[in-house]
């Protein structure tokens, strides 16, 4: 619900997501208009190549050590994102972000976005898991495999691959 509201406010697609890379949320009006993207939005997870390019453009590190909203180019999505920590107790479990589809940004979005990242943080605080594994950076994953009625074994391998969690042959 937050995420649509946002939208209101902001007139572009905005999404949160968590330090395992999993989307926990979409606004309505996100469209899917690249195919890395609706792959994306079907997975529920940032693709492989979206990692990379958060891991080369140092996105996490920026976030961590930014108090404020940061802009970026993103040149998968082909537009410039904006994105914000979301916060518990001071330690960085996500983040919201803002992707320019539908008009440029404006002056007002960075602080518009920080105040919805501390939203964010509020709503997230209400949640037992957070409260308890704020500082477990793998934990979201994990209780999303525990959570899932039926697992894909490949996809879940992918993913830990991914996030640099190589299991060993035997491990299972």
């Amino acid at each position: 619900y937050l995420t649509d509201v946002a939208y209101q406010i902001f007139n572009n697609p905005i999404f949160v997501v968590n330090d395992s890379y999993k989307y926990m949320a979409f606004s309505y009006g996100t469209v899917a208009d690249n195919e890395l993207i609706a792959r994306e939005y079907n997975d529920g997870y940032i693709a492989e190549q979206g990692i990379r390019f958060i891991q080369e453009a140092h996105l996490q590190e920026r976030a961590l050590h930014s108090e404020h909203a940061f802009y970026y180019y993103n040149p998968l999505f082909h537009a410039g994102m904006m994105a914000a920590s979301v916060s518990i107790h001071e330690v960085v479990v996500g983040k919201v972000m803002l992707y320019e589809q539908n008009h440029k940004f404006t002056d007002n979005d960075p602080l518009l976005l920080e105040h919805f990242a501390r939203l964010v943080s509020m709503e997230l605080q209400k949640n037992q898991f957070f409260r308890q594994n704020k500082d477990i950076m793998y934990s979201y994953f994990l209780a999303d495999l525990l959570d899932s009625k039926e697992i894909n074994y490949p996809s879940v391998r992918d993913r830990l691959h991914t996030m640099g969690l190589d299991l060993k042959e035997d491990l299972y």
